[in-house]
């Protein structure tokens, strides 16, 4: 299931061929018009954020050493006139990190095309980036290996899975693909890779995804299913199954967003309508957590763990607070403080969205 980023909706155009990459200053700020839509970290304090300036229809990324509390511009990659559809990022052992950026031309019906992912990399903490990395807006390393969704095709609307190795020499990732287990688990349904999280060596978990649905009570409903892999992806067992249900709360509700893992088995998942859920089982239980309050209204946008207590996340459309606030947890998710917030001026909000 692709899903287009939502805090930019109809207000994003963007010029043909991949954008030039600008280095900034350390002194260089976040623009009043920047939103951001992904965040990962390595450590309590040290982690990276990017997002989109409407104003200038500008992707930033922007490094932290302070837990979030400020930021300071590491890269500006301008989009021209081009759509951009996601904007991710993923953070590994040793400083290695990565940002990519899929844009497409925006012409015609959906899907968009001429779509394209530009990748960039780091080894030293995101002070420095250079080009390379895997072509995914959704792919999940720990250490020096890990599984990627690599879109393809018109409007890059088909995905196939991957496995991610360390390249000779420690840069870079090999990619290998590997079959998947989604066809032919709902007879008559077509489900499709939603997320994958790396749970460290050749561990991970897969979540696959039916058709959404909105029911009569305007409640988006969603059926999802969990494989397992201890052996690089040449095999996976079934976790959990959850049907299409607005039994609340539940699983069955919202539309998968992201997995994140940790190698104990600790794992977060959030979805569109959903909200944040946690499992301490490696996926076969779990419970809704206490980041999202107000469903329908509030949205998680990007989850990031560095230990079974510590963890951050962007949450969008809080009542009272930022368009986007950034939260921190020190207690595995049981509550949440806002750490800093962004909200564009009123006639640059996003319209629309989902």
């Amino acid at each position: 299931m692709r899903n287009f980023l939502p805090l930019i909706g109809s207000a994003l155009l963007l010029a043909s061929g991949l954008a030039p990459v600008a280095a900034a200053s350390r002194a260089a700020r976040l623009p009043r018009t920047f939103l951001p839509s992904a965040i990962s970290f390595w450590s309590a304090r040290s982690g990276i954020m990017a997002g989109v300036d409407s104003g200038t229809n500008t992707v930033y990324l922007a490094a932290t050493s302070d837990a979030g509390r400020t930021w300071q511009v590491r890269l500006r990659i301008a989009q021209g006139a081009r759509y951009v559809a996601a904007v991710f990022v993923d953070t590994s052992r040793h400083g290695r990190g990565w940002l990519t950026v899929e844009t497409c031309v925006r012409k015609g019906g959906f899907p968009y095309g001429a779509c394209a992912i530009q990748p960039m990399q780091t080894d030293d903490g995101g002070r420095d980036w250079s080009l390379g990395g895997p072509r995914s807006v959704s792919f999940s390393v720990v250490g020096g290996q890990g599984f990627a969704l690599v879109a393809h095709g018109q409007g890059l609307m088909q995905t196939r899975l991957y496995r991610l190795t360390t390249a000779a020499g420690g840069r870079g990732l090999r990619l290998k693909r590997v079959s998947a287990p989604c066809p032919g688990i709902a007879p008559g349904a077509a489900p499709s890779l939603a997320a994958v999280a790396s749970l460290g060596g050749a561990r991970a978990l897969l979540v696959c995804t039916g058709a959404q649905r909105t029911l009569a009570s305007a409640v988006t409903v969603q059926a999802k299913y969990f494989f397992a892999t201890s052996d690089g992806g040449r095999t996976w067992h079934a976790v959990l199954s959850v049907p299409a249900s607005a039994v609340a709360p539940g699983l069955g509700v919202g539309t998968v967003q992201g997995v994140t893992f940790l190698p104990g088995g600790r794992g977060w998942l959030w979805s569109f309508r959903g909200g944040l859920y946690a499992t301490r089982d490696g996926g076969r239980t779990w419970t809704r957590g206490r980041l999202v309050t107000e469903l329908e209204v509030e949205e998680p946008l990007s989850v990031s763990f560095v230990d079974d207590r510590t963890g951050y996340a962007l949450l969008q459309g809080t009542p009272k607070g930022p368009y986007v606030g950034l939260m921190r947890t020190e207690d595995g998710g049981a509550a949440w403080t806002e750490i800093a917030g962004w909200t564009p001026p009123r006639r640059n909000a996003p319209r629309g969205g989902g």
